[in-house]
């Protein structure tokens, strides 16, 4: 069986603890799970987006666009496969469409961290489809929370303190209660607030 591959990171990878995850490393498990099974990898359909977060679609995912339009005629290979399901997406609408137009084309979709194949045979098969992306888009939402949240705490203690005629000595003193007092209440606030704005999506 021939295989192609899909692979997503939402963030650039610049450190060691990003490695593990990073868009080379699920290519190449992806490819070691391929040979396991004794599958072929057509390498021209090796397909990944790098620093993108999985809310986006259409053109802003050039990678997903290419496998979705080698779709089309007629595939040049059975299987998909990718580390997880949230690589294809975390949005529960869009990743759903996008996986049963990769399925309608004859196309089987495997997962090597689980082993495991999805099907949409039957209503669990769709009803465990359902919760997996409500749990992806349930945690893209809540990293983009703590970022928020961590965003307005920085800029909060930074505008109070960081004046030209405040000592080092009066910032070090100052700062830690007032710090604690905007952190708290940023988390309540921040995603109700900042919500629209653009911010960083897994």
């Amino acid at each position: 069986m021939i295989a192609a591959i899909y692979a997503r990171k939402s963030t650039v990878q610049a450190g060691a603890r990003d490695k593990s995850d990073s868009v080379e490393r699920q290519l190449e498990h992806a490819r070691a799970y391929a040979a396991r099974k004794g599958w072929t990898i057509a390498e021209e359909h090796a397909y990944f987006d790098d620093g993108i977060s999985g809310a986006e679609f259409g053109d802003r995912r050039p990678g997903l666009a290419r496998l979705l339009n080698a779709l089309r005629p007629q595939p040049r290979f059975q299987a998909l496969i990718m580390s997880e399901e949230s690589r294809l997406g975390r949005e529960q609408i869009e990743t759903a469409y996008m996986l049963k137009q990769i399925m309608q084309a004859g196309v089987r979709v495997f997962f090597y961290l689980e082993d495991r194949e999805r099907t949409l045979d039957s209503a669990l098969d769709k009803a465990m489809l359902s919760l997996s992306n409500f749990a992806a888009e349930l945690e893209r939402e809540k990293a983009r929370a703590l970022y928020v949240t961590g965003a307005v705490c920085m800029a909060t203690t930074t505008s109070r303190f960081s004046t030209p005629t405040a000592s080092a000595s009066t910032l070090s003193a100052r700062s830690t209660p007032h710090r604690r007092r905007s952190c708290a209440g940023s988390s309540r606030s921040a995603p109700r607030a900042w919500g629209s704005r653009g911010l960083r999506r897994r």
